[in-house]
């Protein structure tokens, strides 16, 4: 479903009373839906809409919410609600005057002006202060009637037809929020039991092919946050317009829309970089609409084979245990990681368009140590979770694990990128116009997952170093993804063999062939 019939589904609300789901892969623009559709619920619907919660699960997320809103909005109808806990140097100083303070403490306005706020931004922890504020709709509307009973004692006051005053929420990651948190701003937009003239309309945006909650206790059921289990249900996973069960280019005819809107279309990320994760984690349904704003880096002299901007980086080299319990590290995989992020900067990519990343603590302390001694320091690092959400240029992303003894340790603790499925959804999905991953073939290939990218990798001979990774032993997954078929189907009909790029092997007769057939039935 495009975004603006999502953005047309939730303003009329024309799929029913129930929750409705917003799945969006990295870079599809979820967020800028949720925007979008809380404009049109506020200015473009019905009068009876009042005001309306938008939440994320971390205030940097709902920051970026205040911040997209802001421009298109009064700025007396824009509240951005932080915890009296959160200090002034971490709010962006552009939302300071859309924020609350009593003395150094952020705080409620009055009652009558928090009353007139159309959007109030916050967090779905901070939510709690409007519960205990005792301004949700259900306190609001015994107010509300209280006062009118003691007004008028011989009017009749029917509960059921006064309006709400929270008529709509809408929550952003709500993939990242455990299922008690996202209940939180739920409660304060939940009507009365006996309300019957209105319903709450409830939106939540999510990937729940991510990285979930962050917990620190693994194997526990709060991992599973309420948009990724709603998901799962009948209602959404098996209806003939879900992600798995819709064919590409193939839309089955349909009288009501259903509660869900499902994204298609990356603006973020290059094709080549969108090729496996589309096969792996989307049904192969993502289509690549970004532009580049790079260009020096097509022509960095490290890229191999057709020069798409993917390179896996063969590396043999020991991983060691950190002391002080930080994890592991691997000394020569820092040194390459330093070496090729110091050739970007040298081709002209700036460096403040870099990122490194490792799934282990003490390997992203060493890439920090070994990138500042460069003199790289712009150069952004950090764990694979810290980037969830967010988006580099050129991702270099080190897998550190060398040892295979040592996965069933990883496994336990969740840690590493071998087993973890959701955590290399984020860590390959990153990046927008180059990925470099410098790894162990031999140990990765003991991963289905990763022997897919690795073959991806082997067939277009994107790979420096030595071979590997499942060539001997098991057998190497050969599915080809819409997007890798596109890349071979645009070189051989325009003729893109300028800059060292391979055309003519035998087996792209086979994948050109299938690309124009699907081009020929979305024409038809």
């Amino acid at each position: 479903m495009p975004p603006q019939r999502a953005i047309d589904s939730i303003q009329h609300q024309d799929y029913g009373s129930i929750l409705f789901l917003i799945s969006g892969p990295p870079g599809t623009g979820k967020t800028k839906t949720i925007v979008e559709s809380a404009l049109q619920l506020v200015y473009h619907t019905r009068p009876d809409r009042k005001s309306i919660l938008l939440c994320a699960p971390s205030d940097p997320a709902a920051d970026i919410l205040a911040l997209r809103i802001k421009a298109h909005v009064p700025y007396k109808d824009l509240f951005r609600l932080n915890s009296p806990s959160r200090s002034f140097a971490e709010v962006p100083g552009e939302l300071l005057p859309y924020c609350h303070t009593t003395g150094n403490l952020f705080s409620l306005p009055e009652f009558p002006r928090l009353m007139s706020y159309r959007i109030v931004v916050t967090t779905c922890r901070d939510a709690d202060i409007l519960v205990q504020a005792r301004v949700t709709n259900r306190d609001l509307s015994r107010l509300e009637a209280g006062i009118t009973a003691a007004l008028y004692p011989d009017s009749q006051n029917d509960r059921s037809k006064m309006h709400l005053h929270w008529t709509a929420l809408l929550m952003d990651e709500a993939a990242q929020a455990t299922e008690p948190e996202a209940c939180v701003p739920l409660t304060v937009v939940a009507p009365p039991s006996t309300h019957r003239l209105s319903t709450v309309c409830v939106v939540m945006a999510g990937d729940q092919c991510q990285l979930g909650p962050r917990l620190f206790s693994p194997d526990t059921p709060l991992e599973n946050s309420l948009f990724e289990r709603l998901i799962t249900r009948p209602l959404y996973s098996s209806h003939p317009l879900s992600r798995r069960h819709l064919a590409r280019h193939h839309t089955p005819l349909l009288t009501t829309r259903p509660p869900f809107a499902t994204l298609f279309q990356n603006y973020r990320s290059h094709r080549a970089i969108l090729a496996v994760p589309s096969a792996l984690f989307y049904h192969d349904t993502l289509t690549a609409r970004a532009t580049p704003s790079l260009p020096s880096l097509a022509t960095w002299p490290r890229w191999r084979g057709r020069r798409w901007p993917v390179l896996f980086v063969a590396n043999a080299s020991p991983d060691e245990r950190a002391p002080h319990a930080l994890g592991w590290h691997n000394a020569g995989e820092a040194l390459l990681a330093c070496a090729l992020a110091a050739s970007l900067v040298a081709h002209g990519v700036p460096s403040h368009d870099i990122c490194v990343m490792s799934p282990f603590r003490a390997q992203v302390q060493r890439l920090r140590l070994a990138l500042r001694a460069a003199r790289l320091r712009d150069v952004s690092v950090g764990p694979t979770e810290a980037f969830q959400g967010l988006e580099s240029g050129v991702v270099i992303l080190c897998t550190t694990r060398q040892r295979s003894r040592f996965l069933a340790e990883d496994r336990a603790q969740r840690a590493g990128l071998v087993g973890e499925p959701k955590r290399l959804n984020v860590a390959l999905t990153r990046a927008r116009e180059g990925l470099v991953v410098v790894g162990d073939p031999d140990l990765l290939g003991t991963d289905e997952r990763w022997r897919v990218w690795l073959a991806f990798c082997r067939r277009h001979g994107l790979w420096e170093g030595v071979d590997g990774g499942g060539r001997d032993g098991e057998a190497v997954p050969t599915f080809v993804s819409g997007l890798e078929r596109g890349l071979v189907w645009k070189e051989r009909v325009e003729g893109e063999e300028a800059g060292g790029w391979l055309g003519g092997r035998e087996e792209d007769a086979m994948w050109v062939s299938g690309h124009a057939a699907e081009e020929a039935l979305r024409e038809e």
